[in-house]
């Protein structure tokens, strides 16, 4: 049997929390994680994957990710987050966020920042999110391939398709259109 696991919106709450210092988790065919404060929290988890999973409707994130490190995050739905599809950041590195759904965030769909290096996000479809459909800023390394970003930033006329930027970057056989700013 599949189940969705779900909550009432109040505050300080996850889905799931996994962590501190564990490998090896796998999070899988969950067809709803709704009402959280965050659908699921990594925090200093490593080796892991989180795959099939839908996360929506929650107060914050659908996914935070926090010091955990080559992870896969594959073939997911981040859908109707109040702030972000997937956080990612703080020492987060060679994680692989692949193949997923990213929609109707308030914020970013994916947002990948500040001491978070040489992750990949491949493949991936982002839109309709109040910012960038993905968002990878302020990186060492990162690889941002075969993404589809549209209509994003069009409520508030502040939102690009995809963000790069840092150093050693490499951007390749993406696709942007109808973003309120730049693809």
């Amino acid at each position: 049997n599949v189940y969705g696991i779900t909550h009432n919106g109040s505050s300080n709450t996850y889905g799931i929390i996994a962590g501190p210092g564990i490998t090896n988790v796998t999070i899988q065919n969950c067809p709803n994680i709704t009402g959280y404060h965050r659908g699921i929290n990594f925090h200093y988890v490593n080796d892991s994957v989180i795959r099939n999973v839908t996360m929506f409707n929650n107060s914050y994130d659908g996914l935070y990710v926090n010091h955990s490190s080559r992870n896969l995050i594959d073939s997911n739905r981040f859908v109707r987050n109040r702030w972000n599809g997937m956080y990612m950041l703080l020492e987060s590195n060679y994680n692989n966020i692949t193949n997923n759904n990213v929609s109707g965030h308030g914020i970013w769909g994916l947002m990948v920042t500040t001491g978070a290096e040489h992750n990949n996000a491949s493949d991936n479809i982002a839109f309709d999110n109040l910012g960038c459909g993905i968002d990878m800023n302020a990186l060492e390394g990162a690889t941002v391939s075969g993404n589809l970003a549209y209509n994003n930033g069009n409520a508030t006329n502040l939102g690009n398709g995809i963000c790069i930027g840092g150093t050693n970057v490499t951007a390749r056989n993406n696709t942007a259109r109808n973003n309120s700013r730049d693809g």
